[in-house]
């Protein structure tokens, strides 16, 4: 079984920008309230305690230019 993604894994190579992106992404989550970041095999997870409420698909040139 090949061993899980985590959050690095799937920040590793991206540019500046894309990373600023995410990380601004994430706080507007924040201001909302609580939530906690869960990676998986091909996407990201934004959660609340109670459930996760948005998908991060895809980081790259093609969505962040």
């Amino acid at each position: 079984m090949p061993p899980e993604k985590t959050l690095d894994d799937f920040l590793k190579g991206k540019s500046e920008h894309t990373l600023l992106l995410f990380h601004h992404f994430i706080e507007q989550f924040q201001k909302v309230g609580k939530v906690t970041v869960h990676p998986a095999k091909t996407m990201i997870g934004i959660a609340t305690p109670r459930k996760r409420i948005a998908y991060i698909t895809q980081l790259g040139k093609t969505l962040f230019m």
